[in-house]
């Protein structure tokens, strides 16, 4: 294993570059979904095109929506046990990172970003 913390650098910039980009939006989706069902635990889930949870994205989104998504990623928000799923298959030692839908009583989108070389973990306020 190589510790040069260097090495994934421009990967792990661009995920924190994901979280921003993303971040209002999500929330604003994540709203939306709570006004409809308060009780779901929902997650923002970023993947992006080259990460290996990217394929399978790919082919559930297909089958659920008839759409052919080939070599792009996905934003979008999820449920919190399917994103913890994800996390069991491909990145076991991540999933007690993923942070909890609350904080100090305030309502929080856990958000997550996978590439290929990791995780990054964010959150947002939502009410």
């Amino acid at each position: 294993m190589d510790d040069d913390p260097f090495l994934n650098f421009g990967e792990q910039q661009e995920s924190y570059e994901l979280l921003e980009q993303y971040r209002e939006d999500l929330a604003k989706d994540a709203r939306e979904m709570l006004a409809l069902n308060g009780e779901e635990e929902l997650v923002g889930l970023i993947v992006t095109k080259d990460a290996k949870e990217a394929e399978a994205l790919r082919v559930l989104v297909k089958q659920s929506t008839g759409q052919d998504h080939v070599g792009r990623g996905f934003a979008g928000i999820a449920p919190r046990e399917f994103v913890l799923a994800l996390l069991r298959a491909t990145a076991p030692m991540a999933v007690e990172q993923l942070p909890e839908g609350w904080r100090d009583g305030v309502r929080v989108l856990p958000m997550v970003v996978m590439t290929k070389g990791g995780v990054r973990f964010g959150g947002v306020g939502i009410g």
